[in-house]
């Protein structure tokens, strides 16, 4: 709703490149060509003063976070005011777009490269940079793999090789807990 418009509502046609937070505190941001200038508007989901949100076309990115479009050519969040909606099935799958965009040349708003963002075209945004910042952003991007536990599981030495190695150190283990008994058994009966 809008108490400026003529019918007191107006609709904003954009693409979702952010959602934060959760419950009742959700937003969304949404962003469009307007008269040939980029507008974003970030929207209360629960907001009293929203009317309806309609889905236009359903698709997942590559990233949950598009806010790299701000530094992209524009024709890649233009969307028509008039779009009308593609029919989609709850049961089918969601479509996944795996389009990765070509960013403007620099300045940019963030250090793009840093982040790990799949749907930008690294070998174009490496061009820009100095090779130093190329080695920085890929030993970066390297720097979790330390923290990554489901990387090391799945990494792990499989079972067959494990109970090769771990053969020795179970005999070495057994024989630790035989000499350990007959410690405390020779503790107890003193010659």
């Amino acid at each position: 709703m809008d108490k400026h418009a003529p019918n007191k509502v107006n609709r904003f046609v954009g693409l979702c490149i952010l959602r934060r937070h959760t419950g009742l505190f959700t937003t969304f941001t949404l962003r469009n060509m307007v008269d040939q200038v980029c507008v974003q508007i970030e929207y209360e989901l629960y907001s009293p003063s929203i009317v309806s949100i309609q889905l236009l076309k359903l698709e997942r990115r590559l990233d949950d976070n598009l806010l790299y479009l701000m530094d992209a050519p524009h024709s890649h969040c233009t969307i028509p005011f008039d779009m009308v909606p593609e029919p989609y099935s709850r049961n089918d799958p969601v479509p996944v777009n795996r389009e990765r965009v070509r960013l403007n040349p620099p300045p940019w708003m963030c250090k793009w490269h840093l982040h790990g963002y799949q749907g930008i075209d690294l070998e174009h945004l490496y061009s820009y940079l100095s090779d130093k910042d190329v080695a920085k952003a890929i030993e970066f991007s390297k720097a979790y793999k330390r923290y990554d536990l489901l990387d090391q599981y799945l990494n792990r030495v499989p079972v067959p090789d494990a109970d090769y190695a771990f053969k020795d150190i179970f005999i070495q283990h057994q024989e630790l807990l035989q000499h350990q008994q007959q410690q405390q058994q020779s503790s107890k009966n003193p010659k």
